[in-house]
C-alpha cells in the first residue's frame, strides 16, 4: 500500500502525464476534456487515499526522502501531515468538479483551441498538491510554484483576443513572480544562518533543519529572522489577495480567467497563501519555540489580524454596494462581473481566517459577498 507520501508524488505523476496526453489530444477538444477529468479523479483518488490514511491513522514518521542533493542544500522530500491533508482535500474538492464543467464550458469557445486549456490546467494542478507537501523552502518551493505561476498565467489569457485578459494575466505574473522572490529570499535568510548555526549545509532551506535552528537565530539574529519573516509576510500576503496586495491582480485576474478556472484560484490557490502563513508562522515557529521567545514573527501576524479584519468589513461593506447593479449585466458581462464578486469577497473571507490566526475565535457571521448565481448561458 502506498505511503502519504507515495500517494501525493503519484499524483503529480498522473496530472503531469494526463498534461500530455491532452496536449496530444488537443484537436478532439472532448477527448481531451474527458482526458482531462479522467486525469483529474485518479489524481483525486490517489490524493483521498493519502489524507484518509493522515487523518485516520496519521502522519508517517518521517518525509518521504526522493534524490538527494547536499552540494546544493537540498532534497526533494514530501511530508503529509495534517495541515497539508486538509489543504490537499480542498484542492480534489475544487479541482474534480472544475475539471468536469470545462468540458461543458470550453464548447462555447470553439475558436480557442483545448490544448492552451487542459494541459495547463493539470499542470496547475499538480503544482498545487506539490506546493503544500514539499518540506523543502528553497528549490523545490521555486519549481512547484513556477508549475503554479506559469500555467496559471496562460489560463487567466486564454481569451487572449481580449486585451484586458491579457492586462490581467501580465498583473498576475508580475505579482507572483515578486511574491515568490520575496519568500525565496526569506528562506535563504534563515537558510544562511542556518547553516551558520547548525555546522551543516545539508538541506539546510527543509522545514526541519530551519525549526531546529530558529531558537539560535532568534538569539544571535533577530533582526534578520524578523526581515525574513517579513518577506513571507509579504510574499504569501500576494498569493492569497491580502490587502493591498491583492488590489493590484485579483479583482482583475478573476473575471478574466475561464469560470473553472476561477473557481481553482479562488478555491486551492489563494489559499496557498493561507497554507504558507499557517505552515510558517505557527508550524515552523512554534516547533522551534520550546520555551524560546518567538514573539518577533508572531507579532507581525497579529498586527496584520487586525488590520486585515477592517479590510474585510470595509471589502464586504463595498461588495453589497456592488450588487446594486447586477440586473442589469448578463452573458460574459455577468460572468465576469460575477468572478469579480467571488475576487472582491475575499478580503471579508480571509478576515474569519486572520482572526483564527491572530488567536480570536471568528464569530457567526454569514459568508460575505454572495455574488450573482449564473446559469450554462451566462444569465441570472
Amino acid at each position: 500500500m502506498l505511503t502519504p507520501e507515495q500517494g501525493v508524488m503519484a499524483a503529480v505523476a498522473v496530472c503531469l502525464a494526463g498534461a500530455g496526453l491532452t496536449c496530444l489530444l488537443s484537436r478532439n477538444r472532448a477527448l481531451a476534456g474527458w482526458a482531462a477529468v479522467a486525469s483529474t479523479v485518479v489524481s483525486g483518488a490517489l490524493v483521498l487515499l493519502a489524507v484518509g490514511q493522515v487523518l485516520g491513522a496519521g502522519p508517517s514518521p518521517l518525509p518521504a526522502q526522493f534524490p538527494r542533493l547536499p552540494a546544493f542544500g537540498f532534497a526533494w522530500r514530501l511530508y503529509v501531515d495534517g495541515l497539508t491533508a486538509v489543504f490537499l482535500l480542498l484542492a480534489v474538492l475544487i479541482a474534480v468538479p472544475a475539471a468536469l464543467y470545462s468540458v461543458r464550458y470550453l464548447e462555447h469557445y470553439r475558436e480557442y483551441g483545448a490544448g492552451r486549456y487542459y494541459p495547463h490546467f493539470l499542470v496547475f494542478l499538480a503544482a498545487m498538491y506539490g506546493l503544500v507537501s514539499t518540506t523543502d523552502m528553497m528549490w523545490f518551493f521555486f519549481v512547484f510554484w513556477q508549475m503554479m505561476t506559469l500555467p496559471g498565467y496562460a489560463l487567466i489569457r486564454y481569451e487572449h483576443r481580449q486585451r484586458a485578459n491579457v492586462r490581467a494575466a501580465n498583473k498576475y505574473l508580475i505579482m507572483m513572480q515578486l511574491a515568490c522572490a520575496a519568500t525565496m529570499i526569506g528562506a535563504a535568510l534563515l537558510g544562511a544562518t542556518g547553516a551558520a548555526a547548525g555546522g551543516s549545509a545539508n538541506l539546510k532551506y527543509d522545514f526541519d533543519a530551519v525549526s531546529a535552528n530558529l531558537p539560535a537565530l532568534l538569539q544571535a539574529r533577530p533582526r534578520g529572522v524578523a526581515l525574513a519573516f517579513g518577506l513571507f509576510l509579504v510574499g504569501f500576503g500576494i498569493k492569497m489577495g491580502m490587502w493591498p496586495f491583492g488590489q493590484l491582480w485579483l479583482p482583475d485576474a478573476h473575471p478574466a480567467a475561464p469560470s473553472p478556472v476561477s473557481a481553482m484560484l479562488s478555491g486551492v490557490m489563494i489559499k496557498t497563501g493561507v497554507y504558507g502563513l499557517i505552515r510558517y508562522f505557527l508550524w515552523l515557529v512554534l516547533a522551534a519555540s520550546q520555551g524560546t521567545a518567538v514573539f518577533t514573527p508572531l507579532a507581525l501576524l497579529v498586527v496584520l489580524a487586525a488590520v486585515f479584519c477592517l479590510a474585510g468589513a470595509v471589502a464586504r461593506a463595498g461588495g453589497s454596494a456592488r450588487r446594486v447593479a447586477a440586473p442589469w449585466l448578463c452573458g460574459y458581462a455577468l460572468e465576469a462581473e460575477a468572478n469579480r464578486y467571488r475576487a472582491h469577497g475575499f478580503y471579508a473571507q480571509f478576515k474569519h481566517w486572520f482572526r483564527w490566526l491572530g488567536g480570536a475565535p471568528p464569530r457567526g457571521e454569514r459568508a460575505a459577498s454572495r455574488g450573482p448565481k449564473v446559469n450554462d448561458h451566462g444569465c441570472a
